[in-house]
């Protein structure tokens, strides 16, 4: 029996208009108009910070509500409004929106003082106002949000002590109060709280990560930290902190990033860090630790990133300079994973040892201003990923080693300030990527290598008066020009009388005949 195709298609039309219309009437349904507690508030809340949305009203569909979610009595649950363009003070009128567990309302430009009514959002999960312009203290009430998971507030203006209270949010995982110290260049944006860490912040069991960079805490590190197990980034950076590093540190055996850097901490390093087996990231820089490396810490097989140096900065005070002395074992070969080492303007002496050839990921070396003396191992050839190498403002003596040649990645060679001899090996026209060329105060003699005109990125070049420039025909422009080496030659060999004369002269040959094809090329026009 054939059966009419019309009349199947037509049932099946039918079929899908009466489930569209079932969906439409489900969606409708879970759609709800926001609760009149709460549309009241979202008026006010719109009218005050200069939000134009207009759904955002008694009545409306909370589906066309932009930045807003509602459960199904039209209760607000969460608020995602970052970078909107809010320009007002957080009205306490928010605490109204009981059913909160998300408000994200960072990136805008939020003033005034965090309102003590927050600590009513006791649904809250995740709470972020960052980057934002909120000045004051953070309220104690912030203690009260027990279901709290996450707290950002950081580039801000608060000020004040952290509050004790924050230590009873056992389910906090992420507290970020924290700043850039670049940032500090303006007036927006930079918290300063001040005072000592709170001890309790150690009961916070659940959490992962703590940042409280660039403040003006005082005060010792509290041992009770060392009870945050969960913790994987710690960042104490730039504020104030003395006494010396608790040894519970090293029981946090979960953390993978660790900065005290730019503080005031004292005495030596725990050997206890030597536990910490999972971290990648450990800058202990600009402090004023003493005493000697301590042996485990070369255990740490994980890490990317290591830096007890003492850096110069706009802000550096002068007493953040860690005095770290004796030698840099052999075992420093076992960090293989190593891609930035710093130790710089410490006292560590002897000689460097051959085992850093062993660091194949290095692209970051500064070991300046110590009192290492002997050679510089030929081994450096092995870091060919390397692209910064200071040695300067130490002991060195020898010649520079032919294998330097090997680091075709090296954008800056800083050697200042030893007592390195011979002449440059001309593997040194190997490194194609070098742009800072620093053998200052030493004394190495000679010839520049003609091999020097094949660095055609070379930018900055500092060379004490008894290196001479390349003996190849003075400057020859045939041999240079297309390498722009020629114009540098030319500026070196100022601490060469002889050839500084003809440098200006060819100098300005160059500028006529440039300046000559310009006038015929526009003529023929």
């Amino acid at each position: 029996m054939v059966v009419p195709l019309l009349p199947i298609a037509l049932s099946q039309l039918l079929l899908l208009l009466l489930l569209s219309s079932s969906h439409n009437a489900l969606h409708a349904a879970a759609a709800p108009t926001f609760h009149p507690s709460q549309g009241s508030v979202l008026s006010a809340l719109k009218s005050a910070c200069g939000l134009t949305y207009t759904a955002w009203a008694e009545g409306a569909d909370c589906a066309n509500a932009r930045g807003l979610t509602c459960d199904a009595s039209g209760m607000v649950q969460s608020m995602s409004l970052w970078n909107r363009g809010m320009e007002c003070v957080l009205p306490p009128y928010i605490s109204n929106l009981t059913a909160l567990t998300y408000l994200n309302l960072s990136s805008n430009t939020l003033i005034g003082h965090l309102p003590s009514s927050i600590g009513n959002l006791r649904k809250l999960k995740y709470l972020d106002l960052s980057v934002n312009r909120i000045t004051g203290s953070i309220p104690a009430e912030i203690g009260d949000l027990s279901s709290l998971l996450s707290f950002d507030m950081r580039y801000n203006q608060l000020s004040g002590l952290i509050p004790t209270t924050l230590g009873l949010l056992s389910n906090l995982t992420y507290l970020d109060l924290g700043s850039t110290r670049e940032s500090q260049s303006s007036s927006a944006m930079v918290n300063q709280l001040s005072g000592p860490l709170p001890p309790n912040l150690g009961t916070l069991r659940n959490l992962s990560f703590l940042g409280l960079s660039s403040n003006v805490l005082n005060g010792s590190i509290p041992a009770s930290l060392g009870s945050l197990a969960s913790l994987t980034y710690l960042d104490l950076s730039n504020n104030q902190l003395n006494g010396s590093i608790p040894a519970a540190i090293g029981r946090m055996r979960s953390l993978k990033v660790v900065d005290l850097s730019y503080n005031f901490l004292s005495g030596p390093i725990p050997s206890s860090f030597g536990l910490l087996s999972n971290v990648s990231f450990l800058k202990l820089a600009s402090n004023a630790l003493n005493g000697s490396l301590p042996p485990p810490l070369f255990n740490l097989t994980r890490l990317v990133h290591l830096d007890v140096g003492s850096v110069r900065k706009l802000y550096y005070d002068a007493s953040q300079k860690n005095q770290i002395q004796g030698p840099l074992p052999d075992t420093i070969g076992n960090l293989t994973a190593l891609t930035a080492f710093g130790m710089s303007n410490n006292l560590l002496s002897g000689a460097i040892p051959s085992s850093i050839g062993r660091l194949l990921s290095l692209v970051y070396l500064d070991l300046h201003n110590n009192m290492f003396n002997g050679s510089i191992p030929d081994t450096i050839g092995n870091l060919v990923k390397l692209k910064t190498l200071f040695l300067g403002g130490n002991e060195l003596s020898g010649s520079l080693p032919a294998s330097i040649g090997n680091l075709t990645n090296l954008q800056v060679l800083a050697l200042r300030s030893n007592d390195l001899g011979g002449s440059l090996p001309s593997s040194i026209g190997s490194l194609g990527s070098l742009e800072e060329l620093e053998l200052r105060n030493n004394s190495i003699q000679g010839p520049l290598p003609p091999t020097l005109g094949n660095l055609i990125t070379l930018y900055s070049m500092g060379m004490d008066k008894a290196v001479q420039c390349p003996n190849t025909d003075k400057c020859d422009v045939k041999q240079y020009l297309g390498s722009e080496f020629c114009d540098r030659c030319m500026k070196f060999c100022t601490i060469c009388p002889q050839y500084s004369n003809e440098g200006s002269q060819l100098q300005a040959f160059l500028l006529f005949t440039g300046t000559l094809v310009l006038t015929l090329f526009l003529m023929l026009l």
